[in-house]
């Protein structure tokens, strides 16, 4: 099954909805129900942990080249598989997820003949730099996504914008290639240095910002790091010792004509501001610690025990 719609038409909120009608039917038919009867996994970290999840390619043993007795275990009870942001699968980690799911399951059926909800919306951003013949959807991939396919739910409501039904249908009319020139000129509306519209100097609850380069990020937080030196360290000439709860640490950046080993280049590459291999890098050369800072680190790990 594919379940699909725009963004905001309520496709988290229906699997949720399904859970619970599938757990209040196992238990009134007296029917073994367990943390895995409903299996929910999604490609992206962030979605796994909305709901408590797993990683689809940790839950799937994507990452594995063999099954042990152990992984297969785990799979004992599984009734029905959910695999959120289907969008960003590649067309070879969802044959191996078939491949994967016969060793488990039932050789002889697709997907080792385990129910699948396949969730997502193809209409929103592509993933990065994947090739043609890997997205789902594409002409040039195997379409063994849509050869296994058996039924097609498209949401179609307002789920996400109950509280602003005129934005909520901009969106669906841009999603259906719609979009009149009425429908762009209310969006601008809204456009920040038009029509005396300006952001806050000041952000209050959960605003945050939103930046589209790496040098406007770190001229932000470079700025936030001198208010909080204005506010709690003694002036540039005074004899007062600096607080204790602030430090700097100082990165040791050169360039080297000698050959690095590729696995340290790698790293390099991937550690910095951007992962990309062109353009400017913008690598901070320092790192600036102090208590109340917001830092971001990534894992997927105990998802499933933890929810982050």
């Amino acid at each position: 099954m594919f379940v699909t719609g725009f963004a905001g038409a309520g496709k988290s909120t229906a699997i949720k909805v399904a859970q619970k009608f599938c757990y209040e039917f196992c238990k009134a038919a007296s029917i073994m129900w367990n943390d895995n009867t409903y299996l929910f996994t999604a490609y992206t970290g962030s979605a796994a942990a909305a709901f408590g999840g797993q990683t689809t390619v940790a839950a799937t043993y994507l990452n594995k080249k063999t099954i042990s007795d152990d992984d297969r275990k785990v799979f004992q009870g599984v009734r029905t598989l959910i695999i959120d942001e289907v969008s960003f699968l590649k067309d070879s980690e969802l044959r191996k997820l078939d491949n994967n799911l016969q060793k488990i399951g039932d050789n002889r059926k697709p997907f080792g003949g385990y129910n699948i909800i396949f969730a997502g919306d193809f209409q929103q951003n592509e993933p990065v730099k994947m090739k043609d013949k890997e997205k789902l959807w594409h002409p040039s991939s195997t379409r063994h996504f849509e050869n296994n396919i058996n039924c097609c739910i498209i949401l179609d409501g307002l789920h996400r914008f109950r509280d602003d039904e005129r934005y909520g249908r901009i969106l669906q009319k841009l999603c259906r290639g719609e979009l009149e020139q009425a429908d762009v000129d209310t969006i601008n509306e809204r456009f920040v240095g038009k029509n005396g519209l300006s952001l806050p100097r000041v952000l209050k609850g959960d605003s945050c910002y939103a930046c589209n380069k790496n040098s406007q990020r770190n001229a932000i937080t470079s700025a936030i790091f001198r208010e909080h030196l204005q506010a709690t360290h003694p002036d540039a000439g005074s004899d007062a010792d600096p607080p204790r709860h602030t430090i700097i640490i100082k990165g040791f950046i050169q360039s080297t004509k000698k050959k690095i080993d590729r696995a340290l280049r790698k790293r390099i590459i991937e550690l910095g501001d951007s992962d990309m291999k062109q353009g400017t890098k913008l690598i901070s050369p320092h790192l600036c610690c102090y208590n109340g800072a917001y830092f971001m680190c990534n894992s997927n790990a105990g998802l499933k025990q933890h929810g982050t």
